[in-house]
């Protein structure tokens, strides 16, 4: 079964896949992009580009965290090899999966962002999707404290407060509009707080959901509540500063 995890970024994706990936039948690649590069979505624009970053020798196992050690040439000569004179968008995705995952495993996927749904919903291929979401004010502290000082070509990669709220309030939205066109079954919607609380009971939700025995390792969530309400003590004028769109979801989702 496919599964994507995705939510707004500084919002708990990370810890969750490597959750996830504790369970033997499961595992998910950490921003591999296959989905978004497939769909047109990502920032890769050619094959080759994809294929050399994302299967670069220093980065594949540890930083995208691959199931296999897979480089590049190897990936390309498989790839086409199985992908033959296919040329249809579900072909390729699957061809690169088994590349990738090589038939392992009950679910694989990936952590990244919104745009494989699209893809996916395009090739007609069925996923189950985890959307993690966060109190805004500390997805804005977090990213502040994160990103501050420093440059990126990501703009969403912002130390001011009012661009950072803005962002996500925007991703939420787009979420809001996506979830609308999704069945109910296919998707689960997680709090970080409830997780970072509970995390037994929401492993139990996740397992539920994914059809498999509860059989995570919920010991990487040791501390985490740490990370609640930092924006107390890091942004405390957050009302003087958050756009008027992040207040508005931030009531939506009950956290005002």
């Amino acid at each position: 079964m496919r599964l994507l995890v995705t939510g707004r970024q500084r919002s708990g994706t990370t810890i969750t896949r490597r959750i996830l990936n504790t369970h033997p039948d499961i595992w998910l690649t950490n921003e591999l992009l296959l989905y978004d590069f497939f769909g047109g979505y990502g920032k890769f624009k050619s094959f080759r580009k994809w294929v050399k970053k994302r299967f670069k020798k220093t980065n594949r196992q540890e930083r995208y965290a691959f199931p296999f050690d897979i480089d590049a040439s190897s990936f390309k000569q498989q790839f086409k090899k199985k992908l033959g004179s296919n040329t249809d968008l579900s072909a390729k995705i699957t061809s690169a999966e088994i590349c990738i995952f090589q038939n392992k495993y009950k679910i694989f996927g990936d952590k990244g962002g919104l745009g494989a749904i699209n893809t996916l919903q395009e090739a007609k291929l069925p996923f189950k999707l985890l959307y993690l979401f966060r109190d805004g004010r500390d997805s804005v502290a977090s990213s502040i404290s994160r990103y501050k000082g420093k440059k990126d070509d990501d703009s969403w990669k912002t130390s001011d407060t009012f661009e950072s709220s803005l962002y996500w309030a925007n991703d939420i939205k787009k979420w809001f509009e996506l979830k609308a066109l999704l069945k109910k079954d296919d998707y689960l919607e997680i709090q970080f707080e409830q997780f970072a609380k509970n995390p037994g009971e929401i492993l139990g939700e996740i397992a539920n959901f994914l059809e498999v025995e509860d059989r995570f390792d919920s010991q990487i969530f040791d501390n985490s509540m740490a990370h609640t309400e930092r924006y107390k003590k890091e942004i405390p004028d957050w009302q003087a500063t958050f756009s008027k769109e992040a207040i508005e979801v931030l009531k939506e989702l009950n956290y005002m």
